[in-house]
C-alpha cells in the first residue's frame, strides 16, 4: 500500500512539472506574438540594396545608392560604415494637350501650360531616403527628391562582394575601407559602380569604375 502511494505521489509530480513546461512555454509564444522575434541584424551590404528596392515605396524609384566605408568582405565598417538610397519620385503620365477653342481669336493669348507648375512640383516634392547603418535601417522621410527621371536604378546585376574583389585585382589596397556609388552617369543610360579609397595621411588614392554588366547568377535546382 505504501508503495502505490509513493508512486502516485511520483506521477502527480511528474504530470504537474509537464504541465508548467507546457504553461512556461504557451507563455513564452504569447510573449514573441505581443512583442516580435528579434529580426537577425542585415551585415550584408548587397542584402541591404535589395531590401531597399523592396522599400522604396509606391511611386517612387531607387536614383542612386552611396555606400561609404564597406569591406573587403561586402559589409559595412562597424564604426564608419552607412550607405544611403536617394530616391525620386515618377511623374505621372501627362494629360493630352487640349483640343484648341475654335472661338479663340486668332492670335488671341494661349492657354497657360502646365509645364511650369509640373516644374516646380517636381523641385518642393520630398521622396524618402532610405539610410542604412550597421544597426540597421532607419527610413528620413521628407528629403528632397532626384528631378532627373533618366536616373531611375534598375536592381544590379553586380553584387557588392564581386565588385570589391574586381577593384581588389585592379591593385586596391588590402583590408582598405572603400566608398562606392552606384548610379547613372551624365548623359548615359548605363548602369555603373565607382569606387574609391582616399587616405591623404598615407598617400594612397584608389579609383575604379566598371559597368554594372555582371552575369546573373543561376541558382542551384
Amino acid at each position: 500500500m505504501h508503495r502505490t502511494v509513493v508512486v502516485v505521489v511520483v506521477a502527480l509530480a511528474v504530470l504537474a512539472s509537464c504541465m508548467k513546461k507546457k504553461r512556461d512555454e504557451g507563455a513564452s509564444r504569447e510573449a514573441e506574438q505581443v512583442t516580435g522575434a528579434e529580426p537577425p541584424p542585415v551585415t550584408s551590404v548587397d542584402e541591404m540594396i535589395r531590401r531597399s528596392f523592396d522599400q522604396a515605396g509606391p511611386g517612387y524609384y531607387v536614383a542612386e545608392i552611396e555606400i561609404d566605408y564597406v569591406r573587403a568582405d561586402g559589409t559595412l565598417d562597424p564604426t564608419y560604415g552607412e550607405l544611403t538610397v536617394k530616391t525620386g519620385k515618377r511623374r505621372p503620365p501627362k494629360p493630352p494637350k487640349p483640343a484648341d477653342d475654335p472661338n479663340r481669336p486668332v492670335g488671341a493669348p494661349e492657354p497657360p501650360s502646365t509645364a511650369e507648375s509640373e516644374y516646380v512640383d517636381m523641385i518642393m516634392a520630398k521622396c524618402p531616403e532610405l539610410h542604412w547603418t550597421p544597426a540597421g535601417l532607419k527610413p528620413l522621410p521628407g528629403a528632397s527628391c532626384s528631378i532627373f527621371t533618366s536616373t531611375e536604378l534598375a536592381r544590379p546585376h553586380c553584387t557588392v562582394f564581386g565588385i570589391l574583389g574586381a577593384a581588389a585585382a585592379a591593385g586596391a589596397p588590402a583590408n582598405a575601407l572603400a566608398k562606392i556609388e552606384f548610379h547613372i552617369g551624365y548623359g548615359t543610360t548605363v548602369q555603373s559602380w565607382e569606387i574609391s579609397i582616399d587616405d591623404n595621411p598615407r598617400g594612397i588614392h584608389f579609383h575604379h569604375e566598371g559597368a554594372d554588366d555582371c552575369a546573373p547568377i543561376v541558382e542551384k535546382p
